[in-house]
């Protein structure tokens, strides 16, 4: 699975949201983190979340985020797909069938 990120060959912003608090932004976000130290394709901001699944600057009312972790995707600015709270199959799988 390893070769199948390193193969993605556009930019993919992604907003990561994740609360420090949620068991499934503790598994999921370093496994994603991994992700993009293997491909520089994969350009993430993350928003850290309060209890109430909100942020300082409003980024999650903005995009309607209301599980952690919220993954979503980018490709020439236009939103291609979300991973919410869990993958479908995997992290690595779900964003490339995004793509």
């Amino acid at each position: 699975e390893k070769a199948l990120i390193e193969g993605i060959d556009k930019a993919i912003k992604v907003k990561v949201f994740f609360g420090t608090w949620c068991h499934d932004s503790k598994r999921e976000v370093p496994e994603f983190i991994k992700l993009t130290q293997l491909n520089t394709n994969l350009e993430a901001t993350y928003y850290s979340l309060d209890l109430h699944k909100s942020d300082p600057i409003g980024e999650a009312k903005k995009h309607g985020v209301k599980y952690t972790p919220t993954f979503i995707f980018y490709v020439d600015g236009q939103e291609v797909g979300r991973i919410i709270e869990r993958p479908k199959t995997s992290l690595i799988k779900d964003i490339l069938a995004m793509i």
